[in-house]
């Protein structure tokens, strides 16, 4: 699984994106593209905000590169046409919210302000890296629903978990997409690095 990803843009509403990535691709999903948000509802022109999605495909969480899980999310993103000119039009690069025994989640996806799904559901208002956040990363790249795990091989504050569960460690720590609690990005590090599951 893999979870949540960042990326930065600068539009007319100045905004950073963020997503987590996720790991070597190996199943799909089948799903339509609902309609998505890029531009939040209410927000002053030049205010900056970032945007998180969870992948709708799935991963395996076993190499060490963040730049393999970065450039997955941001595959994930150009799977939709609207969101990729979106992207293109904005300067968007998206990275994922993970860490492994080299990159922490915090450093690859750094967060501090506003944070919004795809469906312009406000997520954080002062970045994702506090503990809980004010509604659950749950939206994938098409606006779509979607509850499950995901990889981040992080702790709460966004740094690396200890070696053997970082993202590429036999036992990577994940989320859950559908939590407002701490778990939304460390549930529980109890299955190996091989299932698919999705990241932010």
């Amino acid at each position: 699984m893999v979870e949540e990803f960042r990326g930065t843009k600068e539009p007319v509403n100045s905004k950073e994106e963020i997503c987590e990535t996720q790991q070597a691709r190996a199943g799909i999903r089948a799903s339509y593209a609902a309609t998505i948000v890029t531009t939040p509802v209410g927000l002053l022109p030049g205010t900056q905000y970032q945007l998180v999605f969870v992948t709708q495909d799935l991963f395996f969480a076993s190499t060490s590169s963040i730049s393999t899980y970065n450039a997955n999310v941001a595959a994930e993103a150009a799977l939709n046409a609207t969101l990729a000119a979106f992207d293109t039009a904005n300067g968007v690069t998206w990275t994922v919210i993970g860490s492994t025994s080299a990159v922490n989640a915090n450093v690859n996806a750094p967060s501090s302000g506003l944070v919004y799904t795809l469906d312009g559901t406000k997520v954080a208002s002062s970045g994702l890296y506090g503990g809980s956040l004010l509604s659950p990363i749950d939206i994938t790249q098409f606006g779509n629903l979607l509850s499950g795990n995901v990889w981040t091989g992080s702790t709460t504050s966004g740094t690396g978990q200890p070696i053997t569960n970082v993202l590429g460690g036999a036992f990577p720590e994940y989320g859950q997409s559908n939590s407002i609690t701490g778990s939304w990005i460390a549930f529980d590090n109890n299955i190996p690095q091989s299932p698919n599951i999705e990241s932010f």
